[in-house]
């Protein structure tokens, strides 16, 4: 799917898991909680799925908490790079 499928169909999602929709008193403190977690990963799904490097990771196999410990250390070794390119780089006269 592509990303605006993906953010439509997210749209769509949230407002029928939205937390508010449960918060009258025909819901439990318990069908509440799992409105807000439900609607919590809703959101960590669409962040993963409308980013392509996590996204190839997810389709990958990938869980969330690998997901994102790969995301960490690539943008750490991307800091690292341009660092080191400032460093190493400088003409000397």
């Amino acid at each position: 799917a592509s990303t605006m499928e993906i953010k439509k169909a997210y749209k769509d999602r949230a407002k029928e898991m939205h937390p508010d929709k449960f918060s009258s008193v025909a819901y439990t403190d318990q069908q509440r909680q799992e409105a807000e977690t439900n609607f919590k990963l809703l959101g960590e799904g669409l962040e993963i799925l409308c980013d392509d490097f996590m996204r190839q990771l997810y389709d990958e196999g990938y869980d969330q908490e690998a997901i994102r410990e790969r995301v960490q250390a690539a943008q750490q070794a991307a800091h690292q790079r341009q660092g080191n390119y400032g460093r190493h780089h400088h003409r000397h006269r």
